[in-house]
C-alpha cells in the first residue's frame, strides 16, 4: 500500500523520492494545491476502490493523515 500512494503522490505532485513523507503536506508543498488534491483523492479511490466522505476529504492535508483514512476506510 505505501509504495502504491507513494507513486501517486509523485505522480500527482511532480517530486521525488526524497520529498514523499509522512510530513508531506499542502502547507509545505507548492505543487499541492486544491486540483492535485482532488487528484489525489480519486487516484486512491480509484486505485482502492473506496469512497472518502468529504470529511475525510477536508481532513487529509498531509500524508499522515491521508494514510490514517485509508487504512481506516480499507478496514471498516
Amino acid at each position: 500500500m505505501e509504495e502504491k500512494i507513494k507513486k501517486l503522490f509523485k505522480e500527482v505532485l511532480k517530486i521525488d523520492d526524497s520529498k514523499f513523507n509522512d510530513a508531506l503536506s499542502q502547507t509545505n508543498c507548492m505543487n499541492w494545491d486544491s486540483v492535485s488534491h482532488l487528484k489525489i483523492i480519486v487516484g486512491l479511490e480509484k486505485m482502492f476502490k473506496i469512497k472518502f466522505s468529504v470529511d475525510d476529504v477536508l481532513a487529509m492535508v498531509d500524508v499522515k493523515t491521508v494514510k490514517e483514512r485509508l487504512k481506516k476506510k480499507i478496514n471498516s
